[in-house]
């Protein structure tokens, strides 16, 4: 339970003063960096804790959605792709956990096969 919303009573005490086992205690809360190419690419090196990699991606689809909600960048519609990448480590560096990217083609038409897969969806 959050602090403040409502306390585990029992015979150990309240959830905030019960001593925690050395293995909760050790317990760390991975950090996941956010990278942006945008025509230009901006590295983090604060990262952000999150619980695990499903909360890492959900953070990468609201921070894209604000970024490109806020304007694009002129390189996207030049044919250069937006991208986000989240990895382990700051910099750039690390194990690259996954990747997001978006490109614009101005005037193009899918391919004809797609078009008969969106008509035709069996």
């Amino acid at each position: 339970m959050i602090a403040g919303h409502g306390t585990s009573h029992g015979q150990d005490g309240d959830w905030e003063t019960r001593p925690r086992s050395r293995l909760a205690s050790k317990r760390t809360v991975p950090r996941y960096y956010f990278h942006l190419k945008d025509g230009r690419t901006v590295l983090d090196e604060d990262g952000t804790e999150l619980l695990d990699i499903h909360a890492a991606r959900k953070m990468a689809v609201t921070y894209s959605g604000e970024v490109l909600r806020d304007g694009a960048g002129e390189s996207l519609w030049q044919g250069d792709p937006w991208r986000l990448w989240v990895t382990d480590r700051p910099g750039g560096e690390g194990k690259a956990l996954f990747t997001l990217s978006l490109s614009a083609v101005e005037g193009e038409p899918p391919p004809e096969n797609e078009i008969r897969t969106m008509a035709d969806p069996n």
